[in-house]
C-alpha cells in the first residue's frame, strides 16, 4: 500500500469504522442464518418448495419496498443515524425469533 492511502485511512472517523464493522458483521450473520433457512424449512418444518419460494420472494419484495420508503423517509427527516440504529435494532431482535419460534410465520416475521 502506498503512504498516501495509509494516511487517508487514518483520517476516517472512528464512528465510520464502527458503522462499517457493524454492517459487515450483520451481513455475515444474515448470510449464515438465511443461507441455511431454506434447508431448515424443508427438513425440519417439512415445507414444500412452493412455500419456501413464496416466502423468499415475498421477503425480497418487502425488503426492496422498505429500502425505498426508508430512503425517502431518511431524506425527508435528515436523521439517518436514528433510522440506521432502528434498522440495526430490528435485525438484532429478529435473529432470536428464528430460534424461539420455529414456524413458517416466525421465519417470515424474522426475515
Amino acid at each position: 500500500m502506498t503512504q498516501s492511502f495509509i494516511k487517508t485511512l487514518r483520517f476516517i472517523p472512528s464512528s465510520i469504522w464502527a458503522i462499517g464493522l457493524a454492517g459487515f458483521l450483520l451481513n455475515i450473520s444474515s448470510v449464515i442464518v438465511f443461507g441455511l433457512c431454506a434447508l431448515y424449512m424443508k427438513s425440519s418444518l417439512s415445507s414444500t418448495i412452493v412455500v419456501i419460494a413464496l416466502l423468499e420472494a415475498s421477503v425480497e419484495v418487502l425488503s426492496n419496498v422498505t429500502k425505498l420508503f426508508s430512503g425517502i423517509l431518511s431524506d425527508y427527516l435528515r436523521r439517518r443515524k436514528v433510522l440506521m440504529l432502528v434498522g440495526f435494532a430490528m435485525i438484532t431482535i429478529a435473529r432470536p425469533i428464528l430460534a424461539i419460534f420455529p414456524s413458517i410465520e416466525a421465519i417470515f416475521t424474522a426475515r
